[in-house]
């Protein structure tokens, strides 16, 4: 194996550190335009799934080609890194592929924590930024090789997944993924309760535009004020044009992908369960993906601090949160509440006809 890669990464004739008869160095391969997340290692991202031997042979490679460019991989521009790393993963079987699975929301519904757990499984490759990819709402526009680019390197035997919340909500990502991906995708549809996934879509959007000191300073009514403002139209009605109710409307949001993709492909999971229940989500999920049995109960426990649960492997790690958690949670009224539910209960009995699945939010 070393030798293979030897002859393909750093050879006299040529490939990566080569050299020409006249001493002078071949061109160092590199991926144009090659966006590279802020806080992306390039060489963690690579070496993730590598086996002990792989993990070797790659460090032996790179070594050799500083010994043949004079050139230190750190050095390297972002696109001359990926030029190199990729060339050496694909020269042990592993590829970038376009996702075998997406996760399109619902946001504020421990989508973060999911692909937390995910990455842990054998046969699944995350995306290599932690944040969203965003490509077919934000992104589109540079193209299908960029969004490749942004999937982790995986074995024809693994699954590349990626996950983006706000695919949910765009009208355009389903015609456009239609277009663009294998028939084949699945997806992940995580959902909560619908008025509590608005409450906290505001919470974390208010935390994200105003400073620390402003946050600290208000209270669970204010808040609670300021929500109804933005959720209740001039007469005081539940407004559906408003981007934290439409988001929670799922029945809306999910016959706009059963247009382009069948039903079977998508698995509905519950965020109360993904916290409260985390190893009986992933179960469920390896079942409909058809992959190894990895995880055991045993391996997740819950902590009341973050509050959230965690994964021992071997020993205790955590998701990361979602927002600071250092504004009030808003505590709308009785009154708003109630029109809120009134409002979703026709749109949940249809998720639950749509899906075959009870949520203990569908009737209330």
């Amino acid at each position: 194996m070393l030798a293979e890669v030897g002859q393909g990464v750093g050879t006299d004739g040529g490939g990566i550190g080569g050299k020409v008869k006249s001493g002078k160095l071949v061109d160092i391969p590199s991926v144009p335009n090659m966006f590279i997340p802020k806080g992306v290692n390039i060489n963690d991202e690579v070496m993730k799934r590598l086996t002990t031997q792989e993990l070797r042979i790659y460090w032996d490679a790179l070594t050799s080609f500083r010994q043949r460019t004079n050139k230190a991989f750190k050095d390297l521009s972002p696109g001359q890194k990926w030029g190199v790393a990729s060339t050496i993963m694909n020269s042990f079987g592993y590829r970038q592929r376009l996702p075998d699975l997406i996760n399109i929301g619902a946001k504020k519904s421990a989508t973060t924590p999911l692909k937390f757990f995910l990455g842990f499984h054998p046969d699944i490759v995350n995306s290599i930024t932690g944040r969203s990819v965003e490509f077919f709402d934000k992104n589109y526009h540079k193209g299908i090789e960029w969004y490749r680019r942004n999937m982790g390197f995986a074995r024809s035997d693994q699954l590349i997944y990626e996950k983006t919340p706000n695919y949910l909500i765009k009208d355009s990502v389903p015609q456009r993924a239609a277009q663009v991906l294998s028939p084949s995708t699945k997806f992940i549809l995580l959902v909560r309760d619908p008025v509590e996934r608005s409450i906290s879509d505001f919470r974390h959007s208010q935390e994200l535009r105003n400073p620390l000191d402003w946050c600290m300073r208000q209270t669970e009514d204010s808040e609670g004020r300021r929500f109804e403002e933005s959720i209740l139209d001039e007469f005081g009605n539940i407004d559906p044009n408003n981007p934290l109710i439409s988001a929670s409307n799922y029945a809306h949001q999910l016959k706009r992908w059963l247009n382009f993709f069948p039903k079977e492909q998508f698995l509905i999971l519950d965020q109360e369960l993904i916290v409260g229940y985390t190893f009986l989500e992933l179960q469920r999920m390896e079942q409909f993906l058809n992959i190894t049995e990895y995880f055991r109960p045993d391996m997740f426990e819950f902590d009341s601090v973050i509050p959230g649960t965690c994964i021992n492997v071997p020993r205790k790690l955590c998701p990361g949160r979602g927002s600071r958690g250092t504004l009030s949670k808003p505590r709308p009224s009785n009154e708003t509440l109630r029109k809120m539910r009134d409002y979703f209960r026709p749109f949940n009995q249809e998720f639950s006809q749509l899906t075959g699945r009870s949520f203990h939010w569908i009737n209330y």
